[in-house]
């Protein structure tokens, strides 16, 4: 994706996968080649909140709840690095962590297996835009509490895709 806001991103996706003249004969959740990556512009976001941002991706407590939603695991795509959040604004040659610092001018998740579901692209992308927005006012103490992020996603209009499809696949308690 490229960095836009919620309503853009609902527009063009709707638009384009509920064309099936344009998705007919493509794959994506059946192939081990296609991922979805999201950037979101680096501007507003400050380094306690990336740090923060950090710590949620990567806490082994929120890992099977992202898992999840992600719809893969694999550390081939998305490792899950650093192993000190102090190492993860240091220079890297890999662009294939959860988190892509590599970018100038966006962050990039990297954590979702392709999907050709609108209900489930917009779902992580509303993830993303989720995750940086309770990032700012998290404390660091909730940095890792997945029922904590939960509880802002039950609480914001915003992210409804994303709350019935947490909703759905049991990820709300």
């Amino acid at each position: 994706t490229a960095p836009s806001d919620l309503a853009t991103h609902t527009e063009r996706w709707t638009a384009l996968l509920g064309d099936p003249h344009l998705t007919n004969h493509l794959r994506a959740w059946d192939t081990t080649t296609c991922g979805l990556h999201v950037h979101v512009s680096r501007r507003p976001i400050s380094p306690l909140t990336l740090g923060k941002i950090l710590v949620f991706l990567n806490s082994p407590l929120t890992q099977d709840a992202i898992a999840t939603l992600a719809g893969r695991t694999s550390e081939r795509w998305a490792r899950v690095s650093p192993k000190k959040i102090t190492d993860a604004t240091k220079s890297s040659d890999s662009r294939y962590q959860a988190l892509n610092l590599q970018n100038d001018d966006t962050i990039e998740f990297r954590i979702f297996k392709g999907t050709l579901k609108l209900e489930h692209v917009l779902a992580d992308i509303q993830f993303c835009h989720a995750v940086v927005s309770w990032s700012r006012d998290v404390s660091l103490r909730d940095t890792e509490n997945w029922q904590c992020f939960v509880t802002f996603i039950a609480h914001e209009k915003a992210y409804k895709t994303l709350w019935n499809w947490l909703q759905a696949h049991g990820l709300t308690t």
